[in-house]
Formats: C-alpha cells, sequence, structure tokens
C-alpha cells in the first residue's frame, strides 16, 4: 500500500469518525454539569451543544445601547432567536450589563453545518468568542460606535431579566372634591350676632324708663303737698 493510500484511508476513517461524533452528538443530551471535567467529556458536551437545538450563548458584557431588537438582529444569522434577557450586576468596578441568548436552533448550510462561529465558539470555550456590534447614526445625532462582545457557550437557557415584574393594581381612592371658594359670605349657622349699636339703645331705653318713673313718683309728692297747702 502506498503512502498516498494510507493517507486516504486513514483521512476518511478521520471523516467518518467526525461523522459519527456529529451524529451522537445531535442525538445526545447536553449535560452542562460535565463542562467542568474537561478532556473528552468536555468535548463530547461542546459538540452536542454545537449540534442541538434549544441552546443559549452568554455575553459577559453588552453597551447600554443594545436592545432586544438590535442583539434579535445580530444574532439571528447564528439560528432562530427565541428571546434575549438582560442582566445587570454590580461589581468592584460599577454596574455591569451582560446578556443571554436563546436560540430554538441553529442555522445550518447545504451540508448541515451550523454557522463556523458557533463552531469556533464551541472550540474556545471555556474562553470567549469575540463579535462585533455596531451601532448606527440616527436622527437624533448618535455617533456609529464599534463594540467587541465576549460571547462564550451558555450551559444552560437563562430565565433571568431585568425586566420589572407587573405591578399590582391597587384601587385608588378619590380625594374629596374641594368646592371652589367665593367672595360670597356663608350664612351663619348660630345665634345672630348683637350688634353694638343695638346693645347702646336697649341700655337707653331702659335708663329713659327708670327717670320716668322717678319723675311720676316725684309729681306725685309735689302734688300731694300742693293740695294739702291749698287745704
Amino acid at each position: 500500500m502506498s503512502a498516498i493510500e494510507s493517507t486516504t484511508n486513514q483521512s476518511c476513517v478521520f471523516a467518518d469518525n467526525m461523522s459519527e461524533v456529529s451524529v451522537l452528538a445531535r442525538s445526545g443530551v447536553f449535560r452542562p454539569e460535565l463542562l467542568s471535567e474537561g478532556g473528552d467529556s468536555m468535548r463530547e458536551q461542546l459538540d452536542i451543544w454545537a449540534n442541538s437545538d434549544n441552546m443559549s450563548i452568554y455575553i459577559e458584557w453588552v453597551p447600554d445601547q443594545m436592545t432586544e431588537q438590535s442583539a434579535t438582529e445580530l444574532f439571528q444569522l447564528y439560528g432562530k432567536v427565541s428571546s434575549i434577557h438582560f442582566k445587570t450586576s454590580q461589581t468592584l468596578k460599577g454596574k455591569k450589563r451582560s446578556a443571554y441568548v436563546n436560540f430554538i436552533w441553529w442555522n445550518r448550510d447545504e451540508q448541515g453545518e451550523v454557522h463556523e462561529v458557533i463552531d469556533e465558539m464551541a472550540q474556545v470555550y471555556p474562553g470567549y468568542y469575540p463579535v462585533k456590534y455596531e451601532t448606527f447614526a440616527d436622527k437624533r445625532g448618535t455617533i456609529p460606535k464599534t463594540f467587541e462582545l465576549k460571547c462564550r457557550v451558555n450551559k444552560s437557557k437563562s430565565t433571568v431579566s431585568d425586566k420589572p415584574k407587573p405591578t399590582p393594581i391597587v384601587q385608588e381612592t378619590r380625594p374629596p372634591v374641594l368646592r371652589r371658594q367665593t367672595n360670597q359670605k356663608q350664612p351663619a349657622t348660630g345665634p345672630p350676632p348683637i350688634r353694638t349699636n343695638q346693645v347702646s339703645i336697649d341700655s337707653r331705653v331702659a335708663f329713659l324708663e327708670k327717670e320716668n318713673e322717678a319723675l311720676w313718683r316725684e309729681i306725685t309728692i309735689l302734688k300731694g303737698a300742693l293740695f294739702n297747702k291749698i287745704r
């Protein structure tokens, strides 16, 4: 057997083995706990991750400019995106915003192979694979920027999100209706007030009545004295 035939046969065996691994990977179940074991177990699980559906990518840091829509537009090149979850955590350097991109399936070419980015992301694990993210100018005068996202194999789908929980509806009590105040005087509810001039008149009348009684007594006395003198 020539050297060329030997090399060709070895290549065919290697290709058959890779094909068998790919088939086994697609039929296997992703077990993320085996990634920490390293060696063949880790490589097998990474191959399953790269050739299975319902997988996820973890992004160590994302800029504030990234939204769910822009993240979906960026990563839909690699597969069918089902959801995007952003998470904000506190670090010694301040707040850090990370993200999880969940896929329904990977996009495949005519030969059934996934995108090279997904394949290379699995190969560099536990390291990060760089993915460029560009922003564009808009009407508000935003300056275009280019960011490098550090993407890595995510062990499982993320359900963590910064979206606030819906606030329970609380029935509000209406405040009392305040009537508009006017300059018109409101009618008094108690007894009518006593006027000062009325008090002085009543006192004067009482005083005059007493004087009148004294005068009548004096007149009566004078009449009696005059009657006795005439007699």
